[in-house]
Protein backbone atom coordinates (compact mmCIF):
# COMPACT_ATOMS: atom_id res chain seq x y z
CA UNK A 1 0.00 0.00 0.00
CA UNK A 2 1.51 3.45 -0.90
CA UNK A 3 0.96 4.64 2.76
CA UNK A 4 3.12 2.37 4.32
CA UNK A 5 5.72 2.89 1.20
CA UNK A 6 9.34 3.55 2.82
CA UNK A 7 10.16 5.83 -0.65
CA UNK A 8 7.35 8.22 -0.11
CA UNK A 9 9.11 11.16 -2.24
CA UNK A 10 6.24 13.83 -0.79
CA UNK A 11 6.99 15.29 1.86
CA UNK A 12 3.97 16.17 3.37
CA UNK A 13 3.00 12.43 3.31
CA UNK A 14 5.52 11.53 5.90
CA UNK A 15 4.77 14.36 7.91
CA UNK A 16 1.23 13.53 7.95
CA UNK A 17 2.44 9.94 8.62
CA UNK A 18 5.01 10.64 11.31
CA UNK A 19 2.42 13.27 13.28
CA UNK A 20 -0.45 10.41 13.39
CA UNK A 21 2.05 7.47 14.40
CA UNK A 22 1.48 6.07 10.72
CA UNK A 23 -2.22 5.77 11.60
CA UNK A 24 -3.98 7.42 8.64
CA UNK A 25 -7.71 7.13 7.66
CA UNK A 26 -9.37 7.73 4.65
CA UNK A 27 -13.29 8.36 4.12
CA UNK A 28 -15.11 8.24 1.23
CA UNK A 29 -16.61 11.73 0.56
CA UNK A 30 -19.30 12.12 -2.21
CA UNK A 31 -18.53 13.95 -5.44
CA UNK A 32 -20.41 17.10 -6.79
CA UNK A 33 -22.55 16.56 -9.87
CA UNK A 34 -23.05 18.82 -12.68
CA UNK A 35 -21.03 21.14 -11.61
CA UNK A 36 -18.69 21.61 -14.35
CA UNK A 37 -16.48 24.60 -13.24
CA UNK A 38 -15.70 22.66 -9.99
CA UNK A 39 -15.28 19.34 -11.47
CA UNK A 40 -13.04 20.77 -13.98
CA UNK A 41 -11.10 22.62 -10.30
CA UNK A 42 -11.09 19.07 -8.86
CA UNK A 43 -9.37 17.92 -11.69
CA UNK A 44 -6.91 20.48 -11.90
CA UNK A 45 -6.14 19.96 -8.09
CA UNK A 46 -5.34 16.24 -8.78
CA UNK A 47 -2.86 17.09 -11.14
CA UNK A 48 -1.32 18.98 -9.53
CA UNK A 49 -1.07 17.07 -6.29
CA UNK A 50 0.62 14.46 -8.44
CA UNK A 51 3.96 16.51 -9.38
CA UNK A 52 6.74 16.40 -7.19
CA UNK A 53 6.62 20.19 -7.26
CA UNK A 54 4.11 22.77 -7.88
CA UNK A 55 5.43 25.59 -10.58
CA UNK A 56 3.90 29.44 -10.06
CA UNK A 57 4.27 32.60 -11.86
CA UNK A 58 3.64 35.82 -10.17
CA UNK A 59 2.19 38.73 -12.16
CA UNK A 60 4.86 41.45 -12.30
CA UNK A 61 3.61 44.85 -10.97
CA UNK A 62 3.72 47.52 -13.14
CA UNK A 63 6.38 49.20 -11.40
CA UNK A 64 8.37 46.30 -11.82
CA UNK A 65 7.71 46.37 -15.55
CA UNK A 66 8.25 50.22 -15.84
CA UNK A 67 11.71 49.60 -13.80
CA UNK A 68 12.66 46.65 -16.77
CA UNK A 69 11.83 49.20 -19.41
CA UNK A 70 13.99 52.27 -18.09
CA UNK A 71 16.74 50.03 -17.52
CA UNK A 72 16.65 47.98 -20.47
CA UNK A 73 16.39 51.96 -22.41
CA UNK A 74 19.86 52.58 -20.57
CA UNK A 75 21.20 49.67 -22.02
CA UNK A 76 20.15 50.21 -25.43
CA UNK A 77 21.36 53.78 -24.55
CA UNK A 78 25.17 52.78 -23.42
CA UNK A 79 25.07 49.94 -26.25
CA UNK A 80 24.72 52.73 -29.02
CA UNK A 81 27.30 55.59 -26.94
CA UNK A 82 29.58 53.31 -26.98
CA UNK A 83 29.56 52.16 -30.73
CA UNK A 84 32.24 53.98 -32.78
CA UNK A 85 30.23 54.27 -36.03
CA UNK A 86 27.01 55.61 -34.23
CA UNK A 87 28.53 57.23 -31.46
CA UNK A 88 29.66 60.28 -33.34
CA UNK A 89 25.87 60.91 -34.78
CA UNK A 90 24.55 60.13 -30.71
CA UNK A 91 27.51 62.60 -29.32
CA UNK A 92 26.30 64.93 -31.49
CA UNK A 93 22.69 65.23 -30.93
CA UNK A 94 23.21 64.83 -27.04
CA UNK A 95 26.05 67.99 -27.01
CA UNK A 96 23.05 70.09 -28.95
CA UNK A 97 20.22 68.91 -26.42
CA UNK A 98 22.54 69.44 -23.26
CA UNK A 99 23.26 73.30 -24.47
CA UNK A 100 19.66 73.92 -25.65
Amino acid sequence: MALNSLSEKRLILNLIKESRDGDIELYWVRARQRQLGIERADDRAKVTIAKDMIVYHFNRFYVQLRNEVKRNIILKWNERWDQPQKARWTKMFSDRLSRG
